[in-house]
């Protein structure tokens, strides 16, 4: 069952994962690369849908934060013509 039409759709990814600052200092030097910090981390896209009796949220772990991967996951679960937000990151 898709969600939207009964309220606006928020998309977003982040990063789950330990902290750099509580890594042993040779492994932070190790898997930190580029100053991002993601590096062993998973990423996960989550999909909420705001409502006043109740909003509907769903999460789902992504191999790559690229607009590639991420489109059909959200056109396979929120409604077509729902109203979508999203944050303004840039894929290559």
């Amino acid at each position: 069952m898709k969600i939207g039409g009964s309220g606006p759709v928020e998309a977003d990814e982040t990063y789950i994962g330990g902290k750099a600052r509580n890594m042993h200092f040779e492994k932070r030097l190790r898997l930190i690369d580029g100053g991002r910090g993601t590096v062993g981390k998973v990423a996960v896209l989550g999909l909420l849908e705001r409502h006043k009796k109740g909003s509907r949220v769903r999460l789902r772990t992504v191999q790559n934060t690229s607009r590639e991967d991420i489109q059909p996951i959200i056109r396979k679960n929120v409604k077509a013509g729902s109203e979508l937000f999203t944050d303004s990151h840039r894929t290559g």
